[in-house]
């Protein structure tokens, strides 16, 4: 029977978050439902996570979270035919130790990292993908009207009731739409935020990289 899949959040210590190493999130196991892999998209994308697969059999659902901007380790029998190194990928022998792993990880994220604080502002196309530098989702019709308006003021809070005005949506169904909406993001690194002032903001995650002035 195969093992449960697994979750992991390797949190840095003092001096590797001085050194500006991102925390490394690792996704390990079977071949899992579609909500548990959403569930997981979802996690990974907003803490700037590394997701470690199996190679060949996860090669479908890497092209899926390469699509997200969400980088992959893949593990494998040396034996095999290899995938390709580049951007956001790279693979591992399934005989390597942590010392050869974590490095690799490390490195990953930072590349997420640099690529979403360079990857400007996000844009809606007609056809309802929301793209974040070369990466994209698609949102399901109801909840484009809000993520449409929220990007009009992307990074910076606009009034609630605004909002639900230009949407014509009641209140009840706003925050309902905006649940809906940060789930659907944040596998980009993006976040949905009802603040206490009942202003709310779409932006870049906590954990994800602030472009530097």
């Amino acid at each position: 029977m195969a093992a449960p899949t697994k979750i992991i959040e390797r949190t840095p210590d003092r001096e590797e978050r001085a050194e500006g190493v991102a925390p490394v999130c690792v996704w390990f196991g079977p071949s899992v439902g579609p909500s548990e892999t959403r569930h997981v998209r979802r996690f990974l994308g907003s803490h700037n996570g590394v997701a470690v697969l199996c190679w060949p059999r996860d090669a479908v659902e890497g092209r899926n979270l390469a699509q997200l901007g969400i980088p992959r380790l893949f593990v494998l029998d040396p034996a095999r035919r290899r995938p390709e190194v580049g951007m956001l990928q790279d693979w591992i022998p399934n005989t390597a130790g942590l010392g050869d792993v974590y490095p690799r990880l490390v490195a990953l994220a930072e590349q997420s990292a640099r690529r979403r604080a360079t990857s400007g502002r996000p844009t809606l196309d007609c056809d309802g993908w929301l793209h974040l530098g070369e990466c994209r989702v698609e949102l399901p019709a109801m909840i484009r009207g809000v993520a449409h308006g929220l990007l009009t003021h992307f990074g910076h809070p606009m009034d609630f009731v605004e909002l639900a005005r230009l949407c014509f949506c009641d209140f009840d169904r706003m925050h309902a739409r905006l649940r809906w909406l940060g789930g659907c993001v944040a596998p980009l690194g993006l976040e949905v935020v009802v603040e206490a002032d009942d202003r709310c903001v779409m932006r870049l995650c906590a954990s994800s990289p602030r472009e530097r002035a």
